[in-house]
């Protein structure tokens, strides 16, 4: 069908149709025909049902909120914090740095070596501890603390639903983090030695243009009589204590080859204090 005008003999509305023997011009019979066929569909989209995992699918979630001051680039710049108000505190009065040596071996243990840093340098190292310990961070939201998002699907037809995807959008909230990959750093910041990570198996995330966090992945078919994960590698996130006791809205949009349109839901997330 021609969407523009694009010639005397090709105007906008013109739409054909191939036969057998080649192509004709759709008419009145033509349309009745595609539109007929259309409405014997069955609406498979009616058998499925999508929500968190349980004992049956639950349209709620309930996530433990964490302190983010026990991450460790937090507890690093509080130890840092403390050594440099001594710091300054020694440069004002004029004294010696054995106070500062006994703060430092107080906050970092007696066997880490003190290297007499001045008080820039210890401002600077608390300006760089977030990226400095961005691999032990992400593996204390994301693998130590980390909720999953359990998604499930139950099939409740006779049929398989084939190439199925499904997209679940939230809203960007502070205090709310979701693993865009998944964590593999041990302590150090290196990944744990003989661990391999299948990245290619977790959804994509990413910030849509109205400012929410996106999840999403192609899943493939749905077999029927079943209840299976939505994906392949459940979406993790973690919640900072700020939202105990708030609750969120996620929007999901699920899509197959034999759905005629896509199946759209709510469900809820409640943040709650451990």
């Amino acid at each position: 069908m021609m969407r523009v005008d694009h010639s005397a003999a090709m105007r906008r509305g013109d739409s054909w149709i191939r036969t057998a023997t080649g192509s004709v011009r759709i008419g009145r019979a033509q349309l009745e025909s595609i539109f007929a066929a259309k409405l014997k569909k069955p609406d498979l989209g009616s058998s499925l049902e999508l929500g968190f995992r349980g004992d049956f699918v639950r349209k709620d979630l309930s996530v433990p909120v964490h302190d983010v001051n026990e991450l460790p680039s937090a507890a690093h710049r509080a130890r840092l914090q403390q050594l440099l108000a001594v710091e300054k505190q020694v440069a004002v009065s004029g004294g010696t740095t054995r106070i500062v040596r006994l703060t430092h071996a107080r906050l970092f243990g007696a066997e880490s070596e003190y290297g007499n840093a001045g008080c820039q340098e210890l401002e600077r190292e608390i300006e760089s501890a977030a990226e400095k310990y961005w691999h032990e961070d992400q593996h204390h939201m994301f693998v130590s603390n980390g909720a999953d998002l359990d998604f499930v699907i139950f099939n409740h037809g006779e049929t398989v639903i084939r190439e199925a995807s499904l997209t679940v959008a939230m809203p960007n909230l502070p205090g709310l983090f979701v693993a865009r990959s998944i964590p593999g750093a041990g302590t150090g910041g290196k990944p744990p030695s003989g661990q391999r990570v299948d990245s290619d198996a977790y959804p994509s995330v990413g910030l849509r243009a109205d400012g929410a966090i996106f999840i999403s992945d192609n899943i493939g078919d749905l077999p029927p009589g079943e209840m299976r994960s939505a994906y392949r590698i459940q979406p993790r996130i973690f919640a900072a204590s700020e939202l105990a006791g708030t609750k969120m809205a996620l929007r999901y949009e699920l899509s197959a080859r034999d759905l005629a349109t896509p199946i759209r839901g709510r469900l809820k997330v409640k943040f709650v204090r451990r």
